[in-house]
């Protein structure tokens, strides 16, 4: 769980595969994604990078996972480094921040 030590950094994207499971410091990333064509057949059965929005012929929000680009897609580190590792595209790094993570386990 956050402990405090929050801090906004420079946006870049360099530092993040440096990154552990043991790291006490944890980071939030606000990025613009890309999710590659050659890869909706493969990832079809679910697509990384899930958000909440409101299908076609619903009035409810639900949890969607579609092949379509975010925008401004906030997401914990280990979440995007899982990501990038199967191929999805980082465009653009908007904000980090930097968490203080107690007992040296990330949050979830």
């Amino acid at each position: 769980m956050p402990t405090g030590g929050f801090k906004w950094v420079e946006a870049k994207l360099e530092g993040l595969n440096n990154l552990d499971d043991t790291s006490p410091i944890g980071r939030m990333y606000e990025v613009d994604v890309t999710y590659p064509v050659d890869l909706h057949d493969k990832h079809n059965d679910l697509p990384f990078l899930p958000e909440n929005g409101i299908p076609a012929g619903s009035k409810v929000k639900k949890l969607m996972a579609t092949f379509e680009s975010k925008k401004n897609y906030v997401v914990h580190y280990r979440s995007l480094q899982q990501a990038i590792k199967n191929g999805l595209i980082v465009d653009k790094v908007c904000i980090i921040l930097y968490i203080v993570v107690d007992g040296n386990k990330p949050p979830m």
